[in-house]
């Protein structure tokens, strides 16, 4: 598998719709993330991935 980023936006890609918000963070949280602070992890990290969602479900299509 590739980076959780790259495994994200692959999703988001390929998708007829756009992966509601809670398959983006089950696909997150099955990958395996460096850097995640000790006892937090994604949870931690939770309204940073919600806001960039919600940029990125706001961005028309090209």
């Amino acid at each position: 598998m590739g980076s959780p980023l790259t495994s994200s936006s692959e999703l988001y890609s390929s998708a007829q719709e756009p992966p509601c918000l809670n398959t983006v963070f089950r696909t997150l949280a099955s990958a395996d993330i460096p850097g995640l602070p000790p006892g937090g992890g994604l949870h931690s990290k939770a309204t940073v991935i919600a806001e960039a969602y919600s940029k990125l479900r706001e961005t028309p299509e090209e």
